[in-house]
């Protein structure tokens, strides 16, 4: 029985979460991007695509917001030397 109001918590929590993070993308005052975050933070024991998201979010961050072209291009510059 904990398991599943645990459950629940993490996915209504993680829902509302990704919910005023999308609304913070529209609004300047709000950063939208940490609450997409948590969201799926909280999501991603429970969903795949919550998951998956979580990691491309991870690897953005790591590679410093640069987008998947400009680091396709960078390799293959690297890769022509």
């Amino acid at each position: 029985m904990k398991r599943q109001v645990e459950r629940v918590v993490r996915i209504v929590g993680g829902s509302v979460l990704l919910l005023i993070g999308f609304i913070g993308g529209f609004i300047p005052v709000l950063q939208g991007w940490i609450f997409v975050i948590a969201g799926l933070t909280l999501l991603a024991p429970e969903s795949k695509r919550a998951r998956r998201a979580l990691d491309w979010a991870k690897a953005k961050v790591k590679r410093g917001g640069e987008s998947d072209s400009a680091q396709k291009k960078e390799e293959k510059e690297e890769t022509d030397e």
